[in-house]
């Protein structure tokens, strides 16, 4: 009986002394990190910044935990920023109202089985990764690293033009729409209908018009040299810059427009007959409605769509970035089954593709958050053969610029 009750005495001691001991520790990374990472919160957030990064603690320990898991997650900036502050950078928004057609350039063909333009017969065409910072702007990073790919491959450059970001923060305005884009975020295919747009000459959803945009002279997107970016430490509120586009600043990059026609309004020709009575005829157009675009959409969910279109430089993408699986992704290839894509709200680019040394396929791609973030900036997405929406909704909605 005795030797019972003391073995009871341990357990019980042993069970006292476990929550604590959790806590210290957990105490001490947070500790440890947010001196790393330059953190101060006043002591009732602070509280709450702790069990934030206690969550994304065990999220990464039960992730990386898991032998079928073919990529590892890491702590970062982000292990402890809440929700609603995250949603904050991610500033994809659809296309409003005037989205590009899907290509047709999905033919089958002998593509190669891996491509990565960040070394094409020993050129590197992708600028450096870039930090986009608390602004809603990676509509605009994706943007510009897709044509600055794409203008240097087109005119066999040996090193991409480096563009403005802030340029389209500024004034890439669609429709009559004059607020902050840090704030309201963007589209890619909006940037670069502005990039192409001049005064009195409306791209897609660019009006031509709209004074926020500054209505150009001349299509283009100006330097980052002579233009460069501010918007890195916006804050909720902040006035919007206005559009400072100039001529002097550098235009010789741009996108160019195609036209797709469509029928507007238009009535059925009806015949009658006496023995049928009347008979609905043939559609009879009296309308053509005629839009310009700067770009192509790929066919949703089409990873033969997406790989056909990769043979002719990156592209723009939209994700779900809200999921820790992608906030904290470290290395590897991040699975489609741990990362959602119901929800698209980051705008990033896909610059090649591949195969692991066991056969396991990837998209390569890159972010706008800094070479801290992932591996180097850069992240590898699952790829399979058949259609799906692909890793975070990679596969949703995809663009590249005409040119």
């Amino acid at each position: 009986m005795k030797v019972t009750l003391a073995l009871a005495l341990v357990c019980l001691c042993q069970l006292l002394d476990a929550s604590p001991i959790e806590e210290r520790s957990i105490a001490e990374k947070y500790a440890a990190h947010k001196t790393k990472h330059g953190l101060k919160f006043e002591a009732d957030e602070d509280e709450r910044r702790q069990a934030e990064f206690k969550a994304t603690d065990d999220f990464i320990n039960a992730h990386n935990s898991d032998p079928s898991k073919k990529s590892k997650l890491v702590h970062n900036k982000y292990s402890t920023m809440h929700a609603h502050e995250f949603a904050q950078i991610n500033g994809y928004r659809p296309s409003h109202g005037k989205a590009a057609p899907v290509s047709r350039d999905i033919e089958e063909r002998a593509n190669p089985t891996s491509l990565d333009w960040r070394n094409h017969n020993g050129v590197d065409y992708v600028s450096p990764i870039q930090n986009q910072g608390s602004c809603g702007s990676c509509w605009t990073f994706s943007a510009t690293a897709t044509l600055e790919s794409r203008h240097a491959i087109k005119n066999k450059l040996t090193k991409p033009i480096k563009l403005s970001e802030q340029n389209l923060v500024d004034c890439a305005h669609y429709g009559s729409t004059t607020a902050n884009t840090c704030a309201t975020g963007g589209n890619y295919g909006t940037a670069w209908a502005w990039v192409a747009s001049t005064k009195g000459n409306p791209v897609a959803g660019i009006t031509g018009t709209n004074y926020a945009a500054l209505p150009k002279p001349v299509p283009g997107q100006n330097l980052e040299s002579e233009y460069p970016y501010t918007s890195g430490s916006y804050k909720s509120g902040d006035a919007r810059n206005s559009c400072g586009f100039s001529t002097s600043k550098g235009t010789s990059v741009t996108t160019s427009t195609y036209s797709n026609s469509y029928c507007g309004a238009w009535y059925y020709k009806w015949t009658w007959t006496s023995s049928a009575g009347w008979k609905k005829g043939a559609k009879v157009c009296t309308s053509t409605v005629t839009t310009k675009y700067a770009s192509h959409k790929i066919t949703a969910n089409s990873p033969s769509a997406m790989i056909t279109a990769l043979q002719s430089g990156p592209v723009s993408i939209s994700i779900n970035a809200s999921e820790r699986s992608f906030q904290n992704y470290g290395s590897g290839i991040l699975a489609e089954a741990d990362c959602a894509g119901a929800s698209l709200d980051h705008a990033v680019n896909l610059v090649g593709y591949g195969a692991d040394s066991s056969g396991n396929k990837y998209w390569i791609g890159r972010n706008s958050w800094g070479t801290w973030w992932g591996d180097k900036g850069y992240f590898k997405f699952e790829r399979k053969d058949t259609d799906s929406i692909g890793t975070c909704g990679c596969l949703k909605d995809a663009e590249y610029p005409e040119l």
